[in-house]
């Protein structure tokens, strides 16, 4: 009986873990707008109800009612209005992915009692599940195309690696329906009939390689650039490779016209909806090729591609060792080059809420060509495998921990900064108060002791405030601060010079009441601190009161606010209500000097 290979068994421990992950967390079973098929997923998907089952591509008349009944996102962004019509906002290359998926949901749905509504529970299972498959062929696929090059026991652990210690893991069990799945399936495909077609030019071979550059593009226009890869698959200088493709300029064209065929498919929907060719349908979002944001894709606490994704800091290395192999190498490094500064430089640079720099994650099936070049160089030498063993470990580790802080413990997918992350790294018990970090990103005190009370006002007497102080509840006594939607309070401010105090910064609280909490981020009422010079505010800070507020109690919400690095001889206090139908109740509002490291 033959042995099971080391690369197939990584392969089924990959794939096992995806399982497990994506049962820990089923959101095809989660309410609103953490059900699989929401948010951007619901963008993507929308093609296919629309056409195959309400038949109303232009009106979409049906949104409001699937809006209403399952909550797929807050507001309906996925499609807007254009010349009358509604046109979707992404391409549609996602849909035709999901389609047998789609069609086995919708069968369930019509052999049982749930709505064949296109967002009932058969739905949202096919397409998780569905999405699940493509990810194991995926893996299979990067080890087919590993083995070719790499030793087994090489080709295992890259597959290990990328499969359980990126964010690929995420992308591919979670939160399996997104785009980078299916595209990184798509590059291990491509990656795969490039090698074939360089190896004996076939035809057939050349369609393969435009249907999956046709519809990669077509999941993400961005992603025209996979088209690199069979261009410069095997490179043996300019001279060869035109050579080559003059020798084959009908297999060439074939993959061509393939690519173009498919992405003809967009064009007919926007000619069919809004009777124009060209449709921009991202509206007011772009790139900046002029002005990318390399190191802030790169480094950011906020969404660092190797802050929160170290092990592929392995991958890049790689690339020293992969200059062995020149025919890997020219592919790898210019598609690279040309992916991050692509990027880099949409103006989103963070790509909304995800775990990680998801934007990268396709290319992780080519990159783990320079990963799989390191791990073969260091495998030769007992101390470099010493060293490489403990930091895969920890890498591993840490990505299976942030995959779980990002869905149950406490990582933010949008506003993460360095004051948050530290405090909740290998955490597994963060508070709402520490969430208040996200806000004030001030870097939480080390031996942190408070001090003087050096103003405090608990409106029970006349003041500056008056108008705005309330009698409909308060914490203690009978008065508290009313503050309004879409209003402000009153400066608070008191002079203050932080050389005659032996204190580090301010400790600012206060006690808020709200009948209903706003849960709006960007609407959040706001608690800000402001340190002033000769009138002039030189820093002002805040923290966003409802993170920590419940409807209907009052809550002591309190924060630490560090001394700027310049003089100041003033300090205020005020609080936001961005809120436009929510208003807040303030009492005991209090400011106490706090030192520490």
């Amino acid at each position: 009986m033959k042995k099971i290979s080391y690369s197939s068994l990584a392969w089924l421990v990959s794939c096992l873990m995806l399982v497990i992950a994506a049962c820990w967390y089923p959101k095809w079973v989660k309410p609103g707008p953490e059900v699989t098929i929401s948010w951007d997923v619901s963008g993507y998907y929308w093609y296919l109800p629309t056409y195959l089952i309400y038949q109303d591509p232009q009106e979409m008349a049906f949104r409001d009612s699937i809006l209403e009944k399952y909550s797929p996102s807050w507001g309906f962004y996925q499609a807007y209005p254009y010349e009358g019509h509604y046109v979707m906002k992404y391409s549609m290359g996602l849909a035709l992915q999901y389609l047998p998926a789609f069609a086995a949901g919708h069968i369930w749905a019509l052999c049982s009692d749930y709505p064949a509504d296109g967002f009932s529970l058969p739905y949202q299972v096919a397409i998780h599940w569905g999405s699940l498959l493509v990810a194991f062929l995926g893996l299979w696929l990067l080890r087919g195309n590993l083995r070719r090059y790499f030793r087994d026991e090489v080709a295992a652990l890259v597959i290990l690696l990328i499969g359980i210690g990126t964010n690929y893991f995420n992308y591919a069990s979670v939160d399996a329906a997104l785009t980078h799945n299916y595209l990184f399936t798509l590059y291990a495909l491509l990656i795969w009939l490039s090698i074939r077609w360089h190896e004996k030019p076939d035809r057939r071979y050349a369609l393969g390689i435009g249907l999956v550059v046709g519809l990669a593009a077509l999941t993400r226009p961005t992603d025209i650039i996979a088209g690199l890869i069979p261009l410069l698959w095997g490179w043996d200088g300019w001279r060869a490779r035109l050579a080559l493709l003059r020798r084959r300029w009908p297999d060439l064209g074939i993959a061509a016209l393939a690519a173009l065929a498919v992405g003809a498919l967009q064009l007919m929907y926007w000619k069919s909806v809004t009777g124009e060719w060209v449709v921009y349908s991202y509206q007011e979002q772009g790139f900046s090729f002029l002005n990318p944001h390399v190191v802030d894709v790169f480094f950011s606490y906020k969404k660092g591609w190797l802050v929160y994704t170290p092990l592929m800091a392995f991958s890049i290395g790689g690339l020293l060792f992969l200059w062995r192999r020149k025919a890997l190498f020219w592919v790898v490094f210019l598609f690279f080059l040309l992916n991050t500064w692509v990027v880099s430089s949409w103006d989103v640079w963070w790509y909304g809420g995800s775990f990680g720099q998801r934007a990268m994650v396709q290319s992780y099936a080519l990159l783990a060509f320079p990963m799989a070049a390191l791990v073969e160089a260091g495998w030769k030498r007992w101390w470099s495998r010493v060293l490489l063993l403990p930091a895969f470990a920890f890498g591993i580790a840490l990505n299976l921990f942030q995959t779980w802080q990002a869905h149950l413990g406490g990582l933010d997918p949008e506003n993460m900064n360095k004051a948050y992350y530290w405090r909740i790294f290998f955490n597994t018990d963060v508070t709402k108060e520490d969430q208040l970090l996200m806000d004030s990103g001030v870097m939480p005190f080390r031996n942190r002791r408070l001090g003087e009370t050096v103003f405090f006002r608990d409106f029970e007497t006349p003041g500056p405030d008056s108008v705005q102080v309330s009698r409909d509840t308060a914490f203690s006594g009978s008065y508290s601060l009313k503050i309004e939607p879409l209003s402000r309070s009153v400066f608070y401010s008191f002079p203050f010079s932080a050389g005659e105090n032996n204190a580090d910064g301010v400790h600012l609280s206060a006690r808020f009441f709200g009948y209903k909490k706003e849960w709006d981020m960007w609407k959040m009422g706001q608690l800000h601190v402001a340190f002033v010079r000769s009138g002039q505010t030189i820093y002002d800070n805040q923290v966003r009161v409802p993170r920590v507020m419940e409807s209907r109690h009052w809550v002591l919400v309190g924060a630490d606010f560090r001394f700027p690095g310049t003089e100041f001889d003033e300090v205020r206090v005020y609080f936001d209500n961005l809120s436009e139908v929510k208003t807040v109740y303030i009492d005991d509002l209090k400011v106490e000097l706090v030192s520490g490291k």
